[in-house]
């Protein structure tokens, strides 16, 4: 994962529904690969959130009991398509009853408003995120080994000869985010 996102040959993820497959009740995942990415894409991830897209089978097979519509199959090429984010918005009155079924809205589209008193509820859908958001660097903190009278223990042959040995029940990782120095 750490190789195809550096050289920056993902796309998109796109989450599946569970229940999708045979006898595999996770989630599965669908990772777009290309390394011809255009140039609005470069530098660029997309993630798709589709579990909620499915609708039940006529007949189950063992635990395979979900399946994707033409149409969400459709919303899903759509958004990955035009590179675009998006969110399901449900408009709820003042008594907390919805007003319809939630709507798709992508960033290009307006948003409903509210009713008086009543509230939105978003759900995202589609981001995009840049790349260095994914990864981290991993930074060890090494603590020397100290004797009775509190001073470091040094190492006596070998490439450790003359240095502080560590305390390796003191030592710490980090990670610290890829675009943080």
């Amino acid at each position: 994962r750490r190789c195809v996102q550096e050289n920056d040959l993902v796309e998109a993820i796109v989450g599946l529904p569970t229940d999708m497959f045979y006898n595999t009740g996770i989630a599965t995942y669908v990772w777009i690969l290309s390394n011809k990415k255009p140039a609005e894409r470069k530098g660029r991830v997309q993630l798709v959130d589709a579990s909620s897209f499915w609708q039940k089978m006529d007949k189950r097979v063992g635990s395979k009991r979900k399946q994707m519509s033409d149409s969400h199959i459709a919303t899903v090429t759509r958004l990955f398509g035009n590179f675009t984010e998006a969110e399901l918005v449900t408009v709820f009155d003042a008594t907390g009853q919805t007003l319809g079924g939630p709507q798709l809205i992508t960033s290009t589209d307006n948003a409903p408003t509210a009713p008086e008193g009543g509230k939105l509820k978003r759900v995202p859908i589609s981001r995009i995120f840049r790349n260095e958001e994914f990864g981290y660097t991993a930074i060890t903190v090494e603590r020397p080994l100290k004797d009775e009278a509190g001073k470091p223990v040094l190492g006596a042959k070998g490439k450790h000869k003359g240095k502080p040995q560590p305390d390796s029940s003191l030592r710490d990782t980090d990670n610290v985010p890829l675009d943080e120095g």
